[in-house]
């Protein structure tokens, strides 16, 4: 049975409290500034005045208080806000900017200080993963000079406005900036101002921006501590990004669909020294793996490459295949020269997976990811020795299927301390293979279970109940949606038996 769980501490009480008055603030000032509007002009007048006093008074509050109370505090508030704000500027469309003495320069000037309220010295980062809104986005660019310890500043969600001359003028108060990423909508302009503002930056994702040109490349030359530089989907051209990868002393990460070959075959070996991550098409693996020796996580997309020319990358602690087929790779003379050294091994869309190869001959593996696969079936009257390394070694096992590439493993039951297990489409994770499975002793050791049921498999609450009664470590089980056995009702009544028993299990 999964573990009780522990009260909270006084202090984790004492910040969620903190943090509902702060998030109350904001909530009342826009139901009132709501009311002003209605009520019309002068009222609103009225009241906008009084809310960006008081966003002042806020600001001057926070920011005298202890770090470790503002670093706890800071992030979670910002994101609140920022959903807080939006959902009123949304709202507003209806209401306030009908108006006929709407101003959108006022409006927007109170958005972003109500922001600006919780935006303390010590704010180290903003991502926008999850939020679309175009709002949101201008929020966060217009609000960056309140921003000047800022590391980290993801954008990484496609919106409908192109805000990179916003973001251009602002990134000058970036001085510390160490982490950029603008996917979508970055330009040359923004880049320039990256190089001469930001020269502590050692990220940059621009993925999907069309705008970002071989112009940009000679603007990231300047930027000398860049070890991460991510740029598939810009207009970038195959020389320039060979300039690139050659020039800058510190940059760790290859990342092409132009086959490599075609961008490593002037470069110097010593030039390549620091590459330690290559994702994308190969071309040549003889040629990758000299030029590139010192290979640790490597991603092969599309191409059929021979990968028994691994075996000379003796730091290879990661293999991921994408799209292909296992015998035309020539995995299994390639696993025989580096599987015991892998720590992490996945195949995705790939045909003729041979499992028992990846069993034997990956004896230290940690993480396996099988998705979309294709295997090939074990031949008659194969016994697999379950007390082999592998069943023993890995920890993360991620098995994805669908109906037009269904797989079946059920080897899975022999994996001894498997910690995460996410399954995705296995008709044959039913109720009888499960209920074996369990009473025979496996799982025992799960924290995370995540089991999406796509097709003809019908696990019931059976499961559910046997589950918690075996996995004492079990802290989320996810995916119970899908489970077609399964009710809305069941699945309330579950987290009332949890919640009553108080048991550290989530339900996702």
């Amino acid at each position: 049975m999964p573990q009780v769980k522990q009260p909270s501490t006084l202090r984790s009480i004492a910040m969620r409290k903190f943090l509902k008055v702060v998030c109350r603030t904001c909530t009342t000032w826009i139901t009132e500034l709501s009311s002003a509007a209605e009520a019309g002009n002068r009222n609103y007048l009225q009241y906008a005045e009084r809310v960006l006093n008081e966003c002042d008074m806020l600001h001057e509050i926070l920011t005298p208080l202890p770090m470790h109370i503002l670093e706890s505090l800071s992030t979670k508030a910002i994101d609140k806000f920022i959903k807080i704000i939006t959902l009123y500027d949304v709202k507003s469309d209806s209401r306030l900017k009908l108006a006929p003495w709407y101003d959108k320069e006022q409006h927007n000037a109170i958005c972003k200080n109500m922001l600006r309220s919780v935006l303390l010295p010590c704010t180290s980062k903003h991502n926008t993963k999850g939020i679309s809104s175009s709002f949101a986005q201008r929020l966060i660019i217009q609000t960056l000079d309140s921003t000047c310890n800022l590391t980290s500043l993801f954008l990484s969600t496609l919106t409908e406005t192109d805000h990179s001359a916003i973001l251009a003028s602002n990134i000058r108060h970036l001085k510390n900036l160490k982490f950029f990423q603008y996917a979508y909508h970055c330009t040359d302009q923004v880049v320039q101002q990256l190089a001469l503002h930001c020269k502590a930056l050692c990220y940059i994702n621009l993925t999907n921006s069309s705008s970002v040109t071989d112009v940009s490349v000679h603007y990231m030359l300047e930027l000398r501590k860049l070890t991460y530089v991510h740029m598939l989907g810009t207009s970038v051209t195959s020389e320039s990004y060979r300039l690139l990868i050659a020039e800058l002393p510190q940059i760790k990460n290859f990342i092409t669909f132009t086959p490599s070959n075609e961008i490593l075959e002037n470069i110097a070996a010593e030039n390549l020294s620091t590459i330690t991550y290559f994702f994308g098409s190969v071309g040549n693996m003889a040629l990758l793996t000299e030029k590139c020796p010192n290979i640790i996580f490597l991603t092969v997309y599309y191409r059929n490459e021979d990968l028994s020319h691994l075996t000379v990358l003796a730091g290879l602690v990661s293999l991921h295949v994408v799209i292909g087929n296992y015998e035309l790779f020539n995995l299994t003379t390639g696993l025989n020269g580096i599987g015991h050294r892998l720590i992490e091994l996945g195949l995705y869309m790939v045909d003729n997976v041979n499992v028992t190869d990846i069993i034997n001959l990956c004896s230290g593996l940690k993480r396996l990811f099988l998705e979309y696969c294709v295997f090939v079936p074990l031949e008659y009257g194969t016994v697999l020795n379950t007390e082999i390394l592998h069943f023993k070694s890995v920890t993360s096992l991620k098995i994805k299927s669908n109906f037009q590439r269904q797989c079946n493993y059920p080897s899975m039951r022999y994996y001894a301390n498997l910690e995460v297990l996410e399954c995705v489409g296995l008709d044959f994770l039913d109720n009888d293979f499960m209920c074996g499975a369990l009473q025979q002793g496996a799982f025992r050791s799960l924290k995370y279970l995540l089991i999406k049921e796509t097709g003809n498999s019908a696990l019931t609450m059976r499961i559910v109940d046997l589950l918690i009664r075996h996995c004492e470590h079990l802290k989320v089980l996810g995916h119970l949606k899908t489970w077609q056995q399964l009710t809305r009702s069941m699945i309330r009544d579950l987290k009332q038996r949890i919640m009553l028993r108080n048991l550290d299990l989530r339900i996702v």
